[in-house]
Formats: C-alpha cells, sequence, structure tokens
C-alpha cells in the first residue's frame, strides 16, 4: 500500500514479483500464503491446522461434527483468498496504478516504491522464522513434548484403528486436497483467466437467483454495516446520551448547582452588611415585621388549622 500511492485495488496492481526491489516482498509473501492455506509438509500452517482440524473431527460431543466440518470449509477459503491477492498482486503481467495518496508526481510518471533493506529483513526474518518451525516435526521433538504432556491422549490418535476411523490418519491427505483445491481455483480465476473471473461476476449478476451474491461479496458481506448497526451506532447513541446527561444533568444540576447555591445566599444576606444605614433601617423593619406576624398571625393560623383538622375528623 505505501509503495504504490495508497493503493488497495487488487485489481490495479499485477507482477509485482517482477519490479526491481519487490522480489524479497513477493516470494516472503508468496511463503506466508503457503502457510496460512496450509501447504503440505514445507509450511508451519499445514501441522498446525491438520492437528486443529483432526481433533475436531475426533472430538465426541454436540456440535464438534459442525465445527469440523466448518474449520474445513473455512481452510478451503484462507487458500483461495489468499492465493487470490497473491496471484493478483504478485502474478501475471505488470501493471500498476497509484492510488489515492500520489503526491509530488503525475500517474503517468509513477514508479512504485520498492520495501528497503529495513523491511525486508523483518520478511526475510519472520519467513525463515515460520519455516523452522516446521523442523521439530521431523526430530520428533513436539511429539515428544505431547508425550509427556497432558494433551497426549486428545492429539495421539487411535493405535490400530483402520484409515478411516482415525482423524488424524487421514486428516492431512483431506488437508492437503482442500488446500490444494483452493489454490488451483484462485490459479484459474485470478492468473491463468483472469477474464474468467468477470465472465462469472457477470453471470451471476444476469441471474435473478444469484444477483446478490456479487453484490454481497463486493460490500464484503455487509460486515461493516451490520458491525456500525449493531455495535457502532448503538455505543455512539449511548456515548451521546451520556455527554448530555453528564453535562446538563450532573454538572449543571449537581455541580454547578450545589456551587453555585452558596453565592446565591450570600447575595440574598449582602444587604445585611453592606454598610449603607438605608439597607440596615429596612432590615430592621422586616425583621420587627416578621417577629409581629409570629407573635399575633401565627397562634391564630394554628387555632383555625387545628378547628378544620378536628372538624374533619
Amino acid at each position: 500500500m505505501h509503495g504504490m500511492a495508497g493503493q488497495v485495488d487488487l485489481r490495479k496492481v499485477s507482477g509485482l514479483r517482477k519490479l526491481p526491489g519487490w522480489r524479497v516482498t513477493s516470494y516472503t509473501m508468496l511463503y506466508a500464503c503457503m502457510c496460512l492455506a496450509g501447504v503440505p509438509i514445507v509450511t508451519s500452517g499445514f501441522w498446525s491446522k491438520d492437528a486443529i482440524m483432526a481433533e475436531a473431527f475426533a472430538a465426541h460431543g454436540p456440535g464438534f461434527g459442525a465445527l469440523a466440518i466448518i474449520a474445513l470449509i473455512t481452510a478451503f477459503l484462507t487458500a483461495y483468498y489468499t492465493f487470490r491477492v497473491w496471484f493478483r498482486v504478485c502474478a501475471g503481467p505488470v501493471h500498476y496504478e497509484p492510488g489515492d495518496e500520489l503526491h509530488g508526481e503525475s500517474a503517468g510518471s509513477f514508479h512504485p516504491h520498492a520495501p528497503r533493506l529495513v523491511i525486508n529483513a523483518v520478511l526475510v526474518a519472520i519467513s525463515v522464522g515460520a519455516f523452522v518451525s516446521i523442523l521439530p516435526h521431523f526430530t520428533g521433538w513436539v511429539d515428544g513434548l505431547i508425550d509427556g504432556s497432558t494433551a497426549r491422549s486428545e492429539v495421539a490418535g487411535h493405535h490400530g484403528a483402520g484409515f478411516w476411523e482415525d482423524p488424524h490418519t487421514w486428516m492431512p491427505w483431506v488437508a492437503t486436497v482442500t488446500a490444494l483445491l483452493g489454490i488451483g481455483i484462485a490459479w484459474y480465476f485470478h492468473l491463468a483467466n483472469r477474464k474468467a473471473a468477470d465472465d462469472l461476476k457477470r453471470a451471476l449478476k444476469g441471474n435473478i437467483v444469484t444477483a446478490w451474491l456479487p453484490t454481497a461479496m463486493e460490500n464484503k458481506w455487509y460486515v461493516d454495516e451490520l458491525y456500525h448497526a449493531t455495535i457502532r451506532a448503538p455505543l455512539w447513541l449511548l456515548g451521546r446520551t451520556l455527554n448530555l446527561f453528564d453535562r446538563y444533568v450532573l454538572d449543571m444540576v449537581f455541580v454547578d448547582g450545589i456551587a453555585r447555591l452558596p453565592r446565591m445566599l450570600g447575595r440574598g444576606f449582602q444587604p445585611l452588611a453592606n454598610g449603607v444605614l438605608q439597607s440596615y433601617a429596612v432590615s430592621m423593619i422586616g425583621g420587627v415585621a416578621l417577629i409581629a406576624v409570629l407573635v399575633f398571625v401565627m397562634p391564630e393560623l394554628m387555632e383555625m388549622l387545628g378547628g378544620w383538622l378536628g372538624g374533619g375528623r
């Protein structure tokens, strides 16, 4: 993406492995795709996926069979879409178009900026690490670790069982076929005959039954829209609601409101101590009037109230 000025459309980049400076990226990416697809023997993905899927088929309990089938389908899809990227971007004829981040040069004079030593060294180190991780499977070191652990009974298989009775026996073959099938389909549609992918897309869109499929795939199965509707939008609405509650209820009523109360009381009693003789006179008159009300009026009101209440009973 960086070397192609932010280009993310796979259809606008091709033949990367033929460009100067991009071979390390292309072939380390090829090995990464092989690991993700679970190419037999030489990739770490093969050994890990093989064990996981075999144990899923060997496990007993509700739902494990469905999970195992889903894992196998996922392995096929992974093999397809990873090699779809590699066949589209790294193989085929050389073609590239810059993305939206092009600065300082026109699209016609654009040249991809190849990664330098720092990036290439990291890619090579990761690839070497992935390859070295498969060596213990040939030395028996991994089997020795498993034999001495609590996982032994789960991955050791059923000794003496028939070929199809032990998933750990037939899973490497099934996983191999699954990976190669996904890679083969990707090779045909995205390298050998790229026009076939466009023809298939038009055919699907032209059929009333399958017209929705290309649209759903182009929109990434509407995962972003579903995430926005079920998670992002509700959380945004909740955040805005809490923000308004914090600002207009907690702050204005409780925090600022309580803080303003002493100030209001102080301003109310301020005339009692302002040093102005007329204010003192008014305060004294008001005090006398209040005392008169308490002494002469309140007993009468209380007696009348008592009479009303007594009459009601």
